[in-house]
């Protein structure tokens, strides 16, 4: 599928490739732009197995960028979304709670010594956003918030039609708050943590918390706690009752924050909308501020599992973006 490209991205034609890197999931990605169009025409997604540590698993993501640059050498930038916090100028990841022991890597400048290719870091829900903004439900708009909802939980910013990144591209670090009570699993180092409710990791945690029984020894996904959810088991039920509860609180400080138009939800919410939506609707009319709530509408990302894959290319987007922008321009080029 081709996606219309802004006016302001004007790229001419060629190729970038972008990798994805999540707590369950990586993905490499190829994509070409001509014509003020974009088309994502390769993505090859493997499981991370975050146990084996920054060295095993980035060995894997450069032989699976090699492989789709061979027939490919003219690709111009590689763009990498991962999940924060990190000094994304220096393209440095700084110990993200979703991937134990990738503390101080510095992987574009691995990557671009293993690639020769130039490579850029952005956090994965700036990226998020960014996607969604220009490929998917953001579309139009010029304020929104995403929200990644998958193994960890990060908010992305696009605020007066711009990418919001605050000082040291740290802004959106929402998942330490503290949004429940000093009781249950700890989650980003603390207990009630907003991640610790609204993330894969940390439903997975609460339902064993409260009893729930994991199938042939291996602890449950939240994917796997859904289904229990929908046929009817009561632990599941609450598990999702709660994360719906505390999603809808979260969405209102945002709201209430920042005043945005639309709120994309992303990962869990995507495939349990149906377990999650009533209740986060309900905590969110009661806890934000009435006229922001009813300006404020949530729904789940239109690009769906699909997400990263366009969020990492639009990283490089992005940076080509930058470099053809005008001299005394927007040199961040990240207005559409």
């Amino acid at each position: 599928m081709r996606f219309k490209l802004p006016p302001a991205w004007d790229l001419g034609r060629g190729i970038v490739a972008g990798v994805d890197i999540g707590g369950t999931q990586c993905s490499v990605n190829i994509g070409t732009y001509e014509d003020g169009s974009f088309e994502l025409t390769d993505r090859n997604q493997f499981a991370t197995r975050a146990h084996r540590g920054p060295d095993r698993i980035l060995a894997e993501i450069e032989d699976a960028v090699r492989a789709a640059l061979s027939s490919r050498p003219d690709t111009q930038v590689v763009g990498i979304s991962c999940g924060g916090p990190m000094d994304a100028a220096n393209g440095i990841i700084q110990s993200p709670p979703n991937l134990p022991g990738w503390d101080s890597v510095h992987i574009t400048e691995r990557l671009q010594q293993a690639l020769g290719v130039r490579c850029v870091l952005e956090n994965d829900a700036n990226a998020c956003v960014l996607a969604e903004w220009v490929f998917g439900a953001g579309r139009d708009a010029g304020n929104l918030i995403y929200l990644t909802f998958g193994t960890g939980m990060g908010a992305g910013m696009i605020l007066n039609g711009a990418l919001y990144r605050g000082v040291g591209d740290l802004a959106g670090e929402v998942g330490h708050w503290r949004i429940g009570p000093d009781f249950g699993p700890v989650h980003y180092g603390k207990r009630g943590s907003f991640e610790g409710y609204c993330s894969g990791s940390g439903i997975a945690e609460w339902y064993q918390f409260f009893g729930g029984n994991a199938a042939a020894d291996a602890a449950p996904s939240a994917e796997e706690i859904a289904r229990r959810a929908r046929e009817g088991e009561e632990l599941a039920v609450r598990v999702f009752d709660q994360a719906a509860c505390q999603l809808g609180r979260g969405i209102a400080i945002l709201v209430d924050a920042l005043a945005p138009e639309l709120v994309i939800v992303g990962g869990i919410y995507g495939y349990a909308t149906d377990l999650l939506q009533a209740g986060m609707q309900a905590v969110l009319a009661e806890e934000a501020h009435s006229r922001l709530a009813e300006g404020a509408k949530v729904v789940p990302a239109l690009l769906g599992r699909a997400v990263g894959s366009y969020a990492s290319c639009s990283v490089a987007l992005l940076d080509l973006a930058a470099a053809a922008a005008p001299a005394g321009g927007d040199s961040s080029a990240a207005t559409v």
